[in-house]
């Protein structure tokens, strides 16, 4: 997709830092940050490894504005789903308020600039079908300097094989 925008249009996500978020936190405190390890943990042991995948491109908002450009991450079983479901029950219980949002797995790719526009009907590229196996849930803590963000783990749970 990158040749299809302008050379500064948009900040591109390394590739090191692409992930997919099952939910977005904000600050939290000591006793919260522990309350959500051992609840990952259960989680974790509750759910199999699964592969899910990579299929489609989009933005947000919409394609006339677009602010985020995005890879869709799609699992015909469903268990990604039911994956955050109970990641968000962890969450909620360790204090946070529920997610007022519908679930859209997906990637960031990309943060388009404000004052730039996208490049025709053509501005998303095809995207290579891509299998992606799910093996753990993790707790990011992210760190934003002038350079990007930067994400450190706070816990790791692997899922049951």
């Amino acid at each position: 997709m990158r040749p299809l925008w302008p050379a500064q249009g948009v900040s591109w996500v390394r590739p090191e830092n692409l992930h997919l978020t099952l939910r977005f936190l904000g600050a939290a405190e000591d006793a919260q940050i522990a309350a959500l390890r051992e609840g990952l943990t259960a989680v974790a042991a509750r759910h199999e490894g699964f592969v899910a995948t990579i299929e489609e491109s989009g933005c947000f908002p919409n394609r006339r504005r677009p602010k985020v450009i995005w890879a869709g991450v799609a699992d015909a079983e469903g268990r990604l789903v039911a994956l955050q479901r109970d990641v968000e029950e962890v969450v909620c219980a360790a204090g946070w308020e529920p997610e007022e949002r519908t679930f859209r797995p997906h990637v960031t790719l990309g943060r388009v600039r404000a004052e730039v526009r996208p490049p025709g009907s053509k501005w998303s590229g095809e995207l290579p079908r891509l299998q992606v196996p799910v093996e753990a849930v993790e707790l990011i803590e992210s760190i934003l300097k002038p350079t990007g963000a930067e994400y450190r783990t706070l816990h790791r749970a692997v899922l049951t094989s």
